[in-house]
């Protein structure tokens, strides 16, 4: 660039001798070749490229940093949601929630990339579960949900299924007892557990 720019190799740095300040020094100018030929790499389409592939690699990576920042915040609830699938329905909780999904206790017909239409405060809103282990599993709106939504379900914690508004956007036939006679309930597997410890301590 020194060679492009200044017509030198290299410049020498400012030496103090005394009161006097020698100038800056220009040393070993190249011949018209020389100069010629680094003006004409820089043209190279080839290092073009990868200048401009080194560009977009930065740019991209702050972007992603962004992105991160940007995530919505995931508020920590224990809210009732009435979570239905074609092969059953579960009565279980939301652990926690942002705008763009929930991550609730999990029941065994909850398995991966299945759609599920969720009822929780009043609301009706349709997902995809984008993962699960053995009790939660994580579920990713369809379409982002409000943030009045979110600080609905955030209000609801600790309420419980009568008191939480599932019935006002619920199927027809839901009511609040309706898991006892249903064949096509399935309870949460954290339920399950704590129905299976209790039986044991009686």
């Amino acid at each position: 660039m020194l060679t492009i720019i200044f017509g030198c190799e290299f410049v020498a740095s400012t030496e103090v001798a005394g009161r006097d300040t020698k100038p800056l020094a220009m040393r070993r100018p190249p011949d018209e070749n020389k100069a010629n030929e680094g003006i004409q790499a820089l043209k190279n389409p080839i290092v073009l490229s990868g200048s401009t592939l080194g560009l977009l690699v930065v740019l991209a990576a702050i972007l992603a940093r962004l992105g991160l920042r940007g995530r919505a915040k995931r508020e920590v609830c224990n809210t009732p949601v009435l979570v239905n699938l074609k092969n059953g329905c579960t009565k279980t909780r939301i652990v926690d929630i942002n705008r763009n999904g929930v991550k609730i206790e999990a029941a065994p017909i909850h398995l991966q990339d299945a759609c599920v239409d969720l009822y929780f405060c009043g609301y009706k809103r349709r997902g995809k579960i984008r993962w699960k282990n053995g009790y939660f599993t994580g579920i990713e709106f369809q379409k982002r949900i409000s943030q009045t939504e979110v600080f609905d379900v955030v209000e609801k914690s600790q309420t419980s299924m009568e008191n939480s508004g599932i019935e006002e956007n619920a199927m027809p036939f839901y009511r609040v007892d309706c898991h006892h006679d249903c064949g096509k309930y399935c309870p949460s597997a954290m339920t399950e557990r704590v129905e299976k410890e209790q039986d044991k301590s009686l």
